[in-house]
């Protein structure tokens, strides 16, 4: 038993050489018909569909049909057809179509009178024009109950996440439902800015004071009336409900009139109308459109 092979124990004499012929004679180098970095048959595909249609002594429809997928070689739920061999695997086409199937009554193409190059001639046809998924809907169905699954026109299965078969479990604090085409039905994630000041029961972010963050592109415009008071004031903005902190408006940038917020009364200038500057553009909170904001003066 050399270098650990016994195939003579599982090999007639007559397949040992059959084996032997095969290496010697059998075997090709596929670089001139497949390209090695794509898999894309190196053929002519109108050649090939004659090829096919017409065949040599047999034609290669009568066997896999007009669209390769008359045989499945795999389960109707994971399906195999011609088309899905060429697209994954153009070596093992190549091999099979050269050399026929064992046990079954596919006859060898170069037996039959036919070259390599004809061989790859057929693989691009194949390859071009016949269905790799599916040839029905049901050939698609991916196990996600909101994912649209649709076989086309080329025999490839289009997934298409559908966030209205999510609909809502009525959670605020959830965030929104959506379709991951990978995990089915989703959550966005609690949508307050204050996780912990979330409250189910009113489908709001709570009622706890303003928070205080970078200035973004969201203002809450106050305008001062009536604009011609001559009375200093003091600008307060509180979430009008209950418990609910106070925080104070800062000096207004002279150029933008954008203020910001703080939780100390010190450093809040009082200010006529005018010296504030008609309507003050308050940054710095996060403005929550389910609360409305109380502004005194």
């Amino acid at each position: 038993m050399l270098n650990g092979h016994d195939y003579g124990s599982v090999l007639t004499d007559p397949q040992l050489l059959d084996l032997v012929a095969f290496v010697f004679i059998g075997t090709i180098d596929d670089d001139p018909f497949i390209d090695r970095n794509s898999g894309d048959f190196l053929g002519d595909p109108v050649l090939g569909q004659t090829l096919y249609t017409d065949g040599l002594s047999i034609a290669c429809r009568v066997c896999h049909g007009d669209d390769g997928a008359k045989l499945n070689f795999g389960t109707e739920s994971d399906p195999e057809f011609l088309g899905t061999v060429a697209v994954n695997n153009p070596w093992e086409f190549m091999h099979k179509i050269r050399m026929g199937q064992p046990a079954q009554p596919m006859p060898s193409w170069v037996e039959d009178g036919g070259t390599n190059q004809t061989a790859a001639d057929v693989g691009r046809y194949v390859q071009l024009n016949f269905p790799t998924e599916c040839t029905d809907d049901v050939h698609c169905d991916d196990g996600i109950a909101c994912t649209v699954d649709v076989c086309d026109a080329q025999g490839r299965c289009v997934l298409t996440p559908g966030n209205i078969l999510c609909g809502d479990d009525g959670l605020f604090c959830n965030g929104v439902d959506s379709c991951d085409p990978l995990l089915g039905c989703v959550a966005s994630g609690n949508p307050c800015s204050l996780p912990q000041a979330c409250d189910e029961a009113t489908d709001s972010c709570g009622c706890d004071a303003p928070l205080v963050v970078a200035a973004g592109s969201r203002y809450l415009a106050v305008t001062l009336d009536p604009a011609d008071s001559e009375s200093p004031v003091r600008l307060v903005v509180t979430p009008d409900c209950p418990g609910a902190n106070a925080l104070y408006v800062s000096q207004p940038n002279p150029f933008t009139n954008v203020a910001f917020l703080f939780s100390d009364p010190e450093p809040a200038p009082r200010q006529t109308p005018a010296e504030w500057g008609g309507t003050v553009f308050v940054a710095g909170i996060d403005v929550v459109p389910a609360t409305t904001y109380m502004v005194q003066a």
